[in-house]
C-alpha cells in the first residue's frame, strides 16, 4: 500500500464576492482557517479544525475547536503560520482558498508559499473560483476540463528543457526564462510538461 495523502484545507482571508466554490473542497478535508478565513467558513456554516491568526483584521473567533494566536509582530503571515502547522500535522496535500484577493503583496506571497511548501516535499494548491495554481519541479500531465486556458511561468529560475504536448502552441526542448514570460494563456484540452530542471508555476 502506498503513503497515505492527508489533505488540508486552508481558509485564508482575502477578501471575495464569491466563496461558494469552497464548499465542496470541505468535505473530507482537515480545515484551518487563518485569522478572518474564519468569518468564510462560518458563513458556509463550517467549523474550522484550528483557526490562526493575529487577529488584526477579524474579531478573535469566541468557539473554535482550536485557536492559536499569533503575535501582530511576526516573520510569517497568517496564511504561512496556517501552512506550517498543517505540515507538522503531517498533512502533505494542502489547498489554499482566499488566498488570491485585492492586494498584489498578498497575491504573490501566497504564490511564493506554494514554492516553500514544494521545496519541502509538500503538494500544494491555490483554488479560486475561477483558476488553479501550483507550482511543479518535474514533468506534469493535466486536464483542461472547467478551465480551458492554462499559463506557464518560470519560477525562482530558467526552467530548462520545457516541452509542451497537447496545447494550442507546443513547445519542443524550450528553456523559459522568469521574464519575460512567454508559455501563457494556452487554450488547451488536456497537457503534458516535461521538463528536466528547473520550477513551473502554472
Amino acid at each position: 500500500m502506498g503513503t497515505e495523502i492527508k489533505r488540508c484545507l486552508i481558509v485564508s482571508g482575502a477578501p471575495e464576492a464569491d466563496i461558494a466554490y469552497i464548499k465542496p473542497l470541505l468535505p473530507g478535508a482537515f480545515v484551518v482557517a487563518a485569522d478572518s478565513g474564519y468569518q468564510k467558513c462560518r458563513r458556509l456554516g463550517a467549523e474550522p479544525d484550528i483557526v490562526v491568526g493575529d487577529f488584526d483584521s477579524s474579531p478573535v473567533p469566541e468557539h473554535t475547536k482550536e485557536l492559536i494566536m499569533m503575535p501582530a509582530h511576526k516573520d510569517d503571515t497568517d496564511t504561512l503560520a496556517a501552512i506550517k502547522i498543517a505540515m507538522e500535522r503531517g498533512y502533505t496535500h494542502l489547498i489554499l482558498v482566499g488566498a488570491i484577493g485585492n492586494r498584489f503583496d498578498h497575491s504573490f506571497s501566497n504564490v511564493a508559499n506554494l514554492a516553500y511548501c514544494l521545496d519541502r516535499g509538500v503538494q500544494a494548491e491555490i483554488i479560486t473560483p475561477n483558476e488553479k495554481l501550483f507550482i511543479s519541479d518535474g514533468p506534469f500531465s493535466f486536464s483542461g476540463a472547467g478551465y480551458g486556458y492554462f499559463s506557464l511561468f518560470a519560477f525562482g529560475g530558467v526552467c530548462r528543457g520545457l516541452t509542451i504536448r497537447g496545447a494550442e502552441w507546443e513547445l519542443t526542448d524550450y528553456d523559459l526564462n522568469p521574464a519575460p514570460p512567454c508559455a501563457k494563456a494556452m487554450r488547451c484540452g488536456a497537457g503534458n510538461v516535461p521538463f528536466p530542471s528547473g520550477k513551473a508555476d502554472c
